[in-house]
C-alpha cells in the first residue's frame, strides 16, 4: 500500500507539468505499476478508478477506460468482496459517466440510476455529506437522458441535481461551488434549442460564469465547463441572429480551450472541434466570410482526426463535417477543393461499421464522382478499386437508395474500366448484382 501510495504522489507531480508524449508515457507506467500492485494484493480499488478517469477525461482514450472499467465492475461486484454503499455509488457515477462517452446512454442511465438509489440511501443516513455525490449522479444522469429520451426527462434530473448540488454548496461551499456552476452550463445546455426558452439558456449559461469566477484556483476542468458556457451561449445568439456576439462568445470558448490545449490537448479536442465548427458554419452562412470559414472547418477537421485516432467512436461526427465541407464548397463552385475532401470523406465512409441511409446514399453519389475522376486522370486501378468497395457497401446493405439515374452511368463507367484492365470476371460480377436490383431492362448489362 505505501507503495501505491508513493506512486500516486509521483503521478500526482507529473499531471501538473504539460501532457506530451514523453509525460504521458511516464504516468501511464506508473498507473500500470499501481494498477498490478492493487490487483495482486487485494488493495482499495479508488487508484484504478483514478486511473480510469485520467485514460477517460485527460488523455481521450475512451475506448481504454471503458475496457478497465470492465475489468473493475468484475472485482466490484465480487461476493468475496466487502465493497461499502459509498465505495458503489462512486463506481457507478464513473462507469456511467464513461458509458456516457462511448455513447451507450441507455446503458448508462441504468447503471446511474442504481448509483441514485444507493447515494440517497447514504444521504438518508449521513445527511449533507453526500449531498454532492448525489447531485453528480443525476446530473450525469442528466446528460445521457438528453441524448436517449429528450429534454423533458433530463431537466426533471438537472432540477433534482441542483437541489443537492445547493445543500452540498450551504455544508462546503468552498469545495463544492463548481459543481453547481457546472450544473447551470449544463442545465442551460438544455434549453439551448428551445425558442421560447432562449431568455433561460442565456440566464442559466452566464449564472454558470459567474458562479464558476467565485472559485478559487480553477482547474482545467472547470476552465473547459466556461467555454461550454459561452458555447451554448453562441448557439442562442446565432438562432437570434445576433452573428457578432456568436461570433465573440465562440471565439472566447475557443481562447480558453486552446489554452487547456497547451497542457492538456486530448481533455479539451472534442468540444473544441464543436466550436470550430459551429464557427465555420457562422462565417460561411451567415457572414459570408468563406476564408475564413474554411480556417475554422480545417481546424476543426484536424481535430477530429486525432480523436478519431483514439475511438472509432468519434468517426461519424468526423464524416458530417466533410459532408458539410464538401456540400458548402461544391455551392460555391470550388470544385478542386471540393475533389480533394471528397477523397478523404470516401475513405472515412468506408472505414465505418455501420452506415446510416444517408451515409450510404454520400458513400454511392461522392464515391462515383471519385471513381470518374480517378478515370479521368488515367488512374484505372484506383478507379475500379473505389468502384468495387463503394459497390461492397451497397449491395450488402441493400440500399434503396442507390441513384437510378447514376446506375447505368456507374456500369458504363465500370465496363470501359474493365475492358481497359482486361478484367472481364469484375464486370459482370458488378454489373449483374447491381443489375439484378431493378427491373429487368432498367441497367443494361453489355457484352463484354
Amino acid at each position: 500500500m505505501e507503495r501505491v501510495s508513493e506512486l500516486l504522489k509521483k503521478i500526482d507531480t507529473l499531471c501538473e507539468f504539460k501532457l506530451d508524449s514523453d509525460n504521458i508515457e511516464k504516468i501511464l507506467e506508473l498507473y500500470n505499476v499501481v494498477y498490478e500492485d492493487t490487483i495482486k494484493y487485494g488493495l482499495d480499488l479508488s487508484p484504478i478508478m483514478k486511473y480510469a478517469n485520467f485514460l477517460y477525461e485527460d488523455l481521450g482514450l475512451i475506448d481504454d477506460a471503458f475496457n478497465i472499467i470492465q475489468e473493475l465492475s468484475k472485482l466490484y461486484e465480487s461476493p468475496e468482496r466487502n465493497t461499502s454503499s459509498r465505495e458503489m455509488a462512486e463506481f457507478l457515477f464513473l462507469k456511467g459517466k464513461i458509458y456516457v462517452g462511448v455513447r451507450r446512454y441507455n446503458d448508462a442511465i441504468v447503471l446511474l440510476d442504481d448509483g441514485i438509489e444507493i447515494a440517497d440511501e447514504l444521504y438518508r443516513n449521513e445527511g449533507a455529506s453526500v449531498a454532492a455525490l448525489c447531485g453528480e449522479l443525476r446530473n450525469i444522469t442528466a446528460n445521457a437522458l438528453l441524448f436517449a429520451q429528450g429534454k423533458k426527462q433530463a431537466r426533471k434530473y438537472y432540477e433534482r441535481a441542483k437541489k443537492y448540488y445547493e445543500i452540498a454548496c450551504e455544508y462546503d461551499s468552498k469545495s463544492n461551488k463548481h459543481l453547481l456552476a457546472k450544473l447551470y452550463v449544463n442545465y442551460g445546455g438544455s434549453f439551448e434549442y428551445d425558442e421560447n426558452l432562449d431568455d433561460k439558456a442565456i440566464d442559466f449559461s452566464n449564472k454558470g460564469i459567474e458562479l464558476f469566477n467565485e472559485v478559487e484556483n480553477l482547474s482545467e476542468k472547470n476552465k473547459s465547463c466556461i467555454a461550454s458556457a459561452y458555447y451554448n451561449l453562441a448557439i442562442v445568439y446565432r438562432r437570434l441572429k445576433d452573428y457578432d456576439k456568436t461570433e465573440q462568445c465562440l471565439l472566447e470558448s475557443i481562447r480558453i480551450r486552446e489554452e487547456i490545449r497547451k497542457k492538456k490537448p486530448a481533455m479539451v479536442e472534442l468540444y473544441l472541434s464543436q466550436s470550430y465548427y459551429l464557427l465555420g458554419q457562422v462565417y460561411a452562412s451567415n457572414k459570408n466570410d468563406i476564408e475564413k470559414a474554411l480556417d475554422a472547418l480545417n481546424e476543426c477537421k484536424k481535430l477530429r482526426i486525432s480523436l478519431r485516432k483514439r475511438s472509432m467512436v468519434y468517426a461519424p461526427d468526423l464524416a458530417r463535417i466533410f459532408n458539410y465541407i464538401i456540400d458548402r464548397f461544391y455551392f460555391i463552385k470550388d470544385f478542386e477543393f471540393t475533389k480533394a475532401y471528397s477523397a478523404e470523406y470516401v475513405e472515412l465512409l468506408l472505414e465505418l461499421k455501420e452506415l446510416s441511409e444517408n451515409e450510404r446514399r454520400n458513400l454511392c453519389e461522392e464515391g462515383y464522382l471519385l471513381m470518374y475522376d480517378m478515370f479521368e486522370e488515367r488512374k484505372y486501378e484506383r478507379s475500379l478499386e473505389i468502384f468495387t468497395r463503394v459497390a461492397d457497401v451497397y449491395l450488402e446493405n441493400g440500399s434503396s437508395r442507390w441513384l437510378l439515374e447514376m446506375a447505368n452511368d456507374e456500369v458504363d463507367l465500370l465496363h470501359k474500366l474493365c475492358k481497359i484492365l482486361d478484367k472481364p470476371e469484375t464486370y459482370y460480377e458488378y454489373a449483374n448484382k447491381i443489375a439484378g436490383r431493378y427491373k429487368e431492362g432498367i441497367v443494361e448489362v453489355k457484352e463484354f
